[in-house]
């Protein structure tokens, strides 16, 4: 009789050990197959979808590229420096002078704070050879 107990305690502890190793499989099944079915809904929405403000194109082509803040002051621009003194160019507020520091017919990006006044630009030296 003593026999049989100590069997019947073995097979518990065997059924108990099976029953959480289930358990464990059923918890990793369920998040397998959750990831599984988010990645196909992420991969099944269309990821070329527009807004009515968005523009692509495979080139732009510019002579000078203009960042405008919202109420339509200039910010930024990536041009080429002009060597003229003085030009005004059409539709904007500011006066496209040489800024200090610019190296002429070389590209250049400008920062421009509220008043229109370079405050940074890059390259800020003639020791800038570009790579031909």
């Amino acid at each position: 009789m003593r026999e049989e107990s100590l069997e019947l305690s073995e097979l518990t502890a065997r059924i108990e050990k099976l029953e959480g190793q289930n358990q464990r499989w059923k918890m990793t099944s369920a998040v397998g197959v959750l990831m599984f079915a988010s990645v196909m809904l992420m991969g099944s929405t269309r990821g070329d979808r527009l807004d009515s403000q968005t523009f692509r194109a495979n080139t732009v082509e510019a002579q000078e590229f203009v960042l405008k803040d919202a109420d339509g002051h200039i910010r930024a621009r990536l041009s080429l420096p002009p060597t003229g003194k003085g030009t005004q160019a059409p539709g904007y507020k500011f006066q496209r002078l040489v800024p200090p520091g610019a190296v002429p017919d070389q590209a250049a990006l400008q920062f421009y704070n509220e008043n229109g006044d370079v405050v940074w630009i890059v390259p800020n030296s003639p020791s800038f050879v570009p790579a031909k």
